[in-house]
């Protein structure tokens, strides 16, 4: 089965090269109209996206894998390092929704056959998925620990510390593939999103150079606050590493005195010398590769650069 590439509006960032094109306008109140230009029938494609812009980029995504399933496509995956909504993977309170739910059930109704992402903020997400839609749920680990390697010369002896109990497998995960022996925790009391009550270190970091591990950043106030305290607990060196670097408002310019490590699964437009955006794209290509040679993706887990 031939295998083609939809680059959607919002990964256009990656700089991957699409083999199908098509065109995307907008209607004056809004509405999105999409057109595919080339032949898709009996065909596997492979649609990818990102969503700086989650609620555009999601509908773009929506009626762009309509339309190639209407044009005759025999399987459709659909590639998208970050997963939208995927904070929002329960009910805290009466009246809110279960928005990652949602976003599953969408997946379902446009008729996906494989769906692909990156380092979820919420495992149990998987669960929501249809059975029928074959769900990759890969880890960056790997891909983390070939650029790190090149910034840094031996991270073993560092301190790796997870920013709550929900990142504490990710970030053992990273740090045991950098040969890392200390761990720590930080525990900190929401009251609203975005808002924290208080926070503490569990675990010795003095002395220490610290990595903070998380999925993702988005307004940065947590971070900035929870690198603030390792160095108040007498942390030498305090670097964070991210995923996915949504960094809302001024996140950037909150973040500057920081040194942040991130991945480019959402397009990152403003930088400072302390941010450090590791680029994707060879990263996409090897799954790309190997998905169209129909081999699995579970050694990326383990190994990369594969070659």
């Amino acid at each position: 089965m031939i295998t083609n590439i939809i680059v959607c509006n919002g990964a256009n960032h990656f700089g991957i090269k699409p083999t199908i094109n098509y065109i995307s306008e907008k209607f004056a109140n809004g509405e999105q109209h999409i057109e595919i230009l080339d032949s898709v029938r009996e065909q596997h494609i492979i649609i990818l996206q990102s969503f700086k812009d989650p609620s555009y980029h999601l509908m773009e995504l929506m009626i762009m894998s309509d339309a190639v399933r209407r044009s005759g496509a025999k399987k459709i995956t659909l590639f998208l390092p970050l997963f939208p909504y995927s904070r929002q993977d329960r009910r805290h309170t009466s009246g809110t929704p279960v928005s990652a739910k949602v976003i599953c059930d969408m997946l379902k109704c446009v008729n996906v056959d494989r769906l692909i992402t990156f380092d979820l903020h919420a495992d149990q997400i998987q669960g929501m998925i249809n059975s029928r839609i074959q769900f990759d749920h890969i880890s960056t680990r790997m891909f983390f620990k070939h650029y790190l390697e090149q910034e840094f010369e031996d991270l073993s002896s560092w301190t790796f510390c997870s920013p709550d109990a929900g990142s504490i497998k990710r970030t053992k995960a990273l740090g045991g593939k950098l040969g890392a022996k200390s761990y720590c925790l930080i525990n900190k009391v929401r009251s609203a999103p975005n808002q924290i009550d208080s926070m503490e270190v569990i675990g010795d970091v003095h002395g220490q150079n610290v990595c903070l591990v998380d999925d993702m950043i988005d307004t940065g106030g947590t971070l900035n606050c929870a690198m603030n305290i390792l160095k108040d607990f007498g942390a030498n060196r305090v670097i964070a590493v991210a995923t996915h670097g949504i960094l809302s408002n001024a996140a950037v310019e909150k973040l500057k005195s920081q040194e942040i490590y991130l991945s480019d699964s959402v397009p990152i437009y403003v930088r400072h010398e302390n941010l450090i955006v590791f680029p994707l794209k060879i990263f996409i290509e090897d799954i790309i590769e190997r998905i169209k040679r129909n081999k699995g993706l579970s050694p990326f887990f383990d190994f990369w650069p594969l070659y």
